[in-house]
């Protein structure tokens, strides 16, 4: 007989009836029957040719031989606990519910990247998609309204963990009657900050496209207060201007492709936005956020 033949279930056996050292109260608590009990102590006893239990009237007593592999045995149950529940916790990460909070620059744009392969992977979630500013949704997050918040923002939070995702590429969407419309190559020199169109205050990308701007053009800025980007595209193809259009959104409706273009820098390299995961250090699920995080990780857009 080799140890292959000998299942976790009849090591199992063994050590109950270490604990308890009767052969009745063993098989109950194995919820099997005395004799098939008794025929496996055998066959355990067979595997290694010792005796590994002392029977003495109705006492049980273990051997020396015995208490060594009952020693052994108990490990390679607790081993074997915690690898059945590494997979039990696998089996049911991300099977509830899950909030997540996307700025509004991103939320019409970015889930259809990674939501296929999420339901795909994790039929059971309940997922739930909230947009909005990044300053309400990160009250949301620390308050725990929110699971998690996709934003562009950099936080110096020290109760909030950060997980990079992607650099998304900023362009510039110009009228076509401006002059950058057919200028072979555009820079972020070029920008100047009265002749661009801005989401309203509360959207990350208005500062971040004024960053955009030389330091010494970002004086007088359009206050229109345009609320999403679908509305900036539409008033960019209207008015002789241009503006900021992060890359997931730079496809232009059929209706206005002949009255606006997307431009890329030649200095695109320093036009981007950093993209990232925020949870709470503090979060008390933090193996299903790992799993959502490892979802979007594999389905980056850039």
């Amino acid at each position: 007989m080799n140890i292959y033949s000998l299942t976790f279930r009849d090591l199992q056996y063994l050590v109950a009836l270490a604990e308890f050292r009767h052969f009745g109260k063993a098989a109950k608590s194995c919820f099997v029957s005395q004799p098939a009990l008794s025929s496996q102590i055998k066959k355990i006893e067979g595997y290694f040719d010792k005796t590994l239990f002392e029977r003495q009237n109705k006492n049980i007593f273990l051997t020396p031989e015995g208490v060594k592999v009952v020693d052994s045995v108990k490990l390679l149950l607790e081993d074997a606990k915690k690898l059945e529940e590494l997979f039990q916790v696998k089996k049911n990460l991300l099977s509830s519910t899950l909030s997540v909070g996307l700025i509004q620059t991103l939320s019409p744009y970015y889930p259809p990247f990674f939501l296929k392969k999420l339901k795909e992977k994790y039929p059971l979630l309940n997922l739930t998609l909230v947009d909005g500013f990044t300053e309400n949704l990160l009250e949301d997050l620390k308050s725990g309204k929110l699971d998690i918040l996709i934003a562009s923002a950099v936080f110096s939070d020290s109760k909030i963990n950060t997980f990079h995702l992607f650099q998304e590429p900023l362009y510039l969407g110009v009228n076509s009657e401006h002059e950058f419309a057919n200028k072979p190559s555009l820079s972020l020199n070029d920008l100047n900050a009265e002749d661009m169109l801005f989401l309203k205050d509360g959207n990350c990308l208005k500062d971040e496209a004024i960053d955009l701007c030389p330091k010494n053009r970002r004086g007088n800025i359009n206050d229109i207060q345009i609320s999403n980007l679908e509305s900036l595209k539409q008033m960019i193809a209207y008015n002789k201007c241009y503006g900021i259009i992060p890359a997931m959104a730079a496809d232009i409706p059929s209706q206005l492709q002949k009255m606006m273009v997307i431009k890329k820098f030649k200095d695109q390299n320093k036009a981007y936005r950093q993209i990232s995961m925020f949870i709470r250090k503090d979060a008390p699920r933090l193996n299903d956020y790992i799993a959502f995080l490892e979802v979007l990780e594999g389905s980056n857009r850039f």
